[in-house]
Parts: C-alpha cells; structure tokens; sequence
C-alpha cells in the first residue's frame, strides 16, 4: 500500500476522490488510473473496473465485521463513515483500515472517521 492523498475535495469540488484515492493506494497506481466514482451510479463502474483488473468486489461489510475483516488486498480494505468535517457527505469518507484498524486517510487533514458506516471488501 502506498499512501496518497486525495485531489478533489467535497467542499470545493462537489465531490471528493476519497474512494479513488483508497483505491489508487491499496493498488499502488496514479489515481488518474482509477475512473472516477463522484457519481451517483458510482457502483457498477467499480465493479466493472475491479473486474477488468482481476479483482473482485466480495461485498459490503457491516460494523461488526470490520475490526475482525483480514482478507482484501494484502489485508488492505476500504471503510467508509461520517467525516469530522460534516455529515453531509452523501455516502460517507473512504478511508484505508488493516487488521481492525484505519491505517490511511487520503484527505490532508488526517483526521479520519468518527463512524464506521460500511466496508468494501475487495480481493
């Protein structure tokens, strides 16, 4: 996993690359590689980009599942939850978690979660 850092923010963009940024990370490529998911349909498009790169999406993982979640891609997998910069982020902010614990934040800030919404659990 190499650790970047988001480009395109909620508050200045519409829409944050959180989730292209976890995924450019745990898959140690340029995020310019990974299509963008700042749309409301974002889901097939992932699908079909894990697929198309011999990955496959396993499904979502719920709370409490995640501190307990080992497999994804070297142990690497995405949690999304409610940001310290506001709630009203529609579907939350992507942060990178390994063996239980949040081990990557693209955005400058650092500061993470305050919830666990969900997991992406990719392989």
């Amino acid at each position: 996993m190499t650790p970047l850092k988001q480009t395109l923010f909620h508050d200045i963009h519409g829409a944050g690359n959180c989730l292209e940024t976890c995924l450019a990370s745990i898959f140690e490529i340029p995020i310019v590689d990974v299509p963008s998911l700042r749309h409301t349909n974002w889901f097939p498009t992932l699908f079909n980009w894990l697929n198309s790169n011999n990955h496959t999406f396993q499904g979502t993982l719920t709370p409490p599942q995640i501190p307990t979640y080992s497999i994804g891609i070297n142990g690497y997998f995405i949690v999304a939850g409610n940001s310290p910069r506001g709630s009203h982020i529609k579907g939350g902010h992507a942060v990178i978690f390994k063996n239980g614990i949040m081990v990557h934040d693209p955005h400058p800030d650092n500061t993470g979660i305050l919830t666990i919404n969900y997991g992406l659990a990719i392989e």
